[in-house]
């Protein structure tokens, strides 16, 4: 069950694909694809964009678990099956 509208799915991930080049031209450096080297700190960037959202999701689902929301009411908003978010999202007691 999708809680937000395909539009604003669009403009966010838009805007979470752009972090890596914002950083890029904000740090002075902007990434043109012409220099071999630019393509590492895309990556770099990108990861580290990779690394807090994936932080994020566990935090809105361990709060979501804490608030008590249900492994199928999780599984359904992100589409995937309860025994999936289970295992993906439950953290060793």
């Amino acid at each position: 069950m999708r809680r937000i509208a395909a539009q604003d799915e669009a403009r966010l991930r838009e805007a979470v694909s752009a972090v890596p080049l914002e950083w890029a031209a904000a740090s002075g450096h902007p990434f043109t694809g012409e220099a071999r080297s630019e393509y590492a700190d895309i990556i770099e960037v990108a990861g580290v964009v990779v690394d807090e959202t994936k932080a994020g999701l566990q935090r809105a689902v361990d709060s979501a678990r804490n608030a008590g929301m249900s492994w199928s009411e999780i599984g359904l908003t992100l589409g995937i099956s309860k025994q999936a978010a289970q295992q993906r999202f439950m953290r060793s007691q």
